[in-house]
């Protein structure tokens, strides 16, 4: 069953992005930082969410952000205080990650992305449920969610040598655009038309 992102889900969210997802994030205060950027997602103002539940259990998701100007004053208006903490006890537990955490809050990445956009950012999929159709199943309902919104497309960023995601993103129909420098590392760009999503 696929569900609208709710703030109750952010915990199983943080939990599978550690688990699943090349991050800097780490331990305890990573899990937090998470959460709390979930549970914005579920604010649906600049962005929005869906998950795949199978007996009570998420077994995956896939958001889509369209104006992260907006989304970080959510997550900001809403978890200010929390956010600082958890972001000051995961740079005392890594200091190298400093640069890259202001960078990111003050959302100074320093990309040439699009001016408007829908980028689905991101998708996971436990292992026990790759293969079994439910990253498609989750990504069509970010298309129709973008299409519905008024987008002609979806766009996204996935590491060069992230094989599994580049294999299913070019099987699913998304056309690589181009390589884009993204906080130190090179990325596929790659768009998908939302026509006949809607």
């Amino acid at each position: 069953m696929i569900k609208k992102l709710e703030p109750a889900f952010g915990n199983a969210l943080a939990q599978l992005h550690l688990k699943y997802l090349r991050t800097p994030f780490q331990g305890k205060p990573g899990k937090e930082l998470l959460r709390q950027y979930y549970q914005a997602v579920s604010a649906e103002q600049g962005a929005t969410g869906y998950v795949a539940i199978q007996q009570n259990e998420v077994n995956g998701y896939v958001c889509g952000v369209w104006d992260a100007v907006q989304l970080r004053k959510i997550l900001l208006l809403r978890s200010g205080a929390t956010v600082l903490f958890w972001s000051i006890m995961q740079i005392l537990q890594k200091p190298s990650l400093a640069a890259g955490f202001l960078s990111r809050l003050k959302g100074s990445e320093n990309l040439s992305l699009p001016d408007t956009g829908y980028e689905l950012r991101p998708i996971v999929v436990s292992p026990e449920f790759r293969g079994s159709g439910l990253a498609a199943e989750l990504t069509n309902r970010l298309l129709q969610d973008a299409a519905q919104r008024g987008f002609s497309k979806i766009y996204l960023f996935t590491e060069q040598n992230n094989q599994p995601a580049n294999r299913f993103y070019q099987r699913f129909g998304f056309r690589q655009v181009g390589e884009i420098n993204r906080f130190g590392q090179i990325y596929i760009h790659y768009e998908h038309p939302t026509e006949g999503f809607a």
